[in-house]
């Protein structure tokens, strides 16, 4: 996210950008607010406490868009977020950008803008398009969208007829990214993983006491990535593809109560990560007959050496006007390469921190045009999207292999 004063400073621009008669004639102002609740069993699982029951899963927006001439568009959204620990309702600017669009072959755009992340990614800040709570995990992690959803760079775009083979959108963009909490969520999950390894893996004769990070810090060298999707001729068919590439660099230091033949004394570690995100690469399929929508999308993660998958398949019925259910499964491995854990178990971990497969069941009830409510329960197997951060491992409550949460959500929107 930007910091306050470029929040500030983009937002005075893109506003006397627009003429003062586009303003009055041509504004549109709109936004929601919305309060979620997380109850999980056996695992602390998205926020802190949520084996408790959780209300921290907040979030408000407004946003404002301008057309001073038919071809350009400007806008921007405030958006205040808190979940768990990390947003804590602290407004920020959560995309503000200009919009050339030259002709349907090609636009242009500039600022901070959405990135692509396979078909519903660029509207996960929207619960109005949406059937369920939260989307699958295996494909959209949550850990992910503070730093993911959105890029500061430039980008272009647009629509391509293929004649009687449908139509082709396509969009590439580059910049970066601006990491707003490096302290929680992704982030200290990468530090608390390696610190509690540590803890069950002490060099021979010592034992090791993880006490915590500080000093925790990241950000992006760039990023770059763009995405198509086929409107096939086929109707209601729909066939894509998006890409991700980035760097990024963090540094910290890892707090060590350590006991050896020495004694006791405490160790400040100071430990860097150099984070080749080699790519996201996510294949998606969405077909509606009727009442019903189809979706099966597919996943690659490649950080540095490891490659992690993630895939799920769902079916959405819309019941009547103001009712739909949905179902999806979902299955996702923290490394392709070890999907029965036997390479977790010998870092001193369990075998099921490799997977997780989810059982969803869902409803979404439209009260009127400007107020749904959502309800989802989630059966799971395994723990390989479960924060190390928020569960203590020695806790014989924490962190087992069958689980299970529920998520609600009531949304107000106009």
């Amino acid at each position: 996210m930007l910091n306050v004063s470029r929040s500030i400073a983009l937002a005075g621009l893109l506003l006397l950008a627009v003429p003062a008669a586009a303003q009055v004639e041509e504004l549109y102002v709109r936004g929601f607010v919305s309060q979620g609740w997380l109850n999980s069993r056996d695992v602390n699982y998205l926020v802190d406490d949520s084996r408790d029951g959780s209300a921290e899963f907040h979030e408000a927006a407004v946003s404002i868009q301008a057309r001073p001439e038919e071809r350009l568009r400007v806008g921007l959204q405030f958006l205040a977020r808190d979940f768990g620990e990390v947003g804590n309702n602290k407004v920020v600017i959560d995309w503000a950008y200009a919009d050339y669009h030259h002709c349907d072959y090609t636009g242009i755009r500039i600022g901070k803008f959405k990135t692509l992340q396979g078909l519903y990614g660029q509207g996960r800040d929207v619960d109005m398009l949406r059937p369920t709570v939260l989307l699958p995990q295996a494909v959209y992690n949550e850990e992910h969208r503070d730093f993911i959803v959105g890029m500061e760079g430039a980008g272009i775009y647009g629509n391509l007829p293929l004649k009687h083979g449908g139509q082709l959108d396509y969009e590439l963009y580059a910049g970066t990214l601006n990491v707003p909490d490096a302290e929680n969520g992704f982030w200290e999950d990468i530090w608390v993983s390696q610190g509690k390894i540590s803890e069950v893996n002490p060099p021979p004769g010592t034992t090791y006491e993880f006490l915590g990070v500080d000093d925790s810090e990241a950000k992006f060298d760039w990023v770059w990535g763009g995405g198509v999707q086929w409107q096939c001729p086929l109707d209601n068919l729909r066939l894509g593809a998006t890409y991700f590439k980035a760097r990024f660099d963090m540094d910290a230091r890892l707090q060590f109560k350590v006991t050896d033949a020495d004694g006791v004394h405490f160790v400040s570690d100071p430990v860097t990560f150099d984070g080749d995100l080699g790519r996201i690469l996510t294949l998606s399929g969405e077909y509606t007959r009727g009442p019903l929508t189809f979706t099966l999308e597919y996943s690659q993660e490649r950080l540095n050496a490891i490659t992690s998958e993630g895939w799920y398949g769902q079916l959405s019925w819309q019941a009547s006007e103001k009712l739909a259910l949905t179902g999806f499964y979902s299955e996702f491995f923290g490394d392709r390469e070890d999907r029965t854990g036997r390479g977790i178990a010998s870092q001193g971990l369990r075998d099921f921190f490799a997977w997780q497969k989810d059982h969803c069941f869902a409803l979404r009830y439209d009260v009127n045009d400007h107020w749904l409510l959502k309800f989802e329960h989630h059966l799971v197997d395994g723990t390989a999207l479960s924060s190390l951060a928020r569960n203590d491992l020695d806790d014989p409550l924490a962190m087992r292999r069958w689980w299970q949460y529920t998520a609600a959500k009531s949304t107000f929107y106009f």
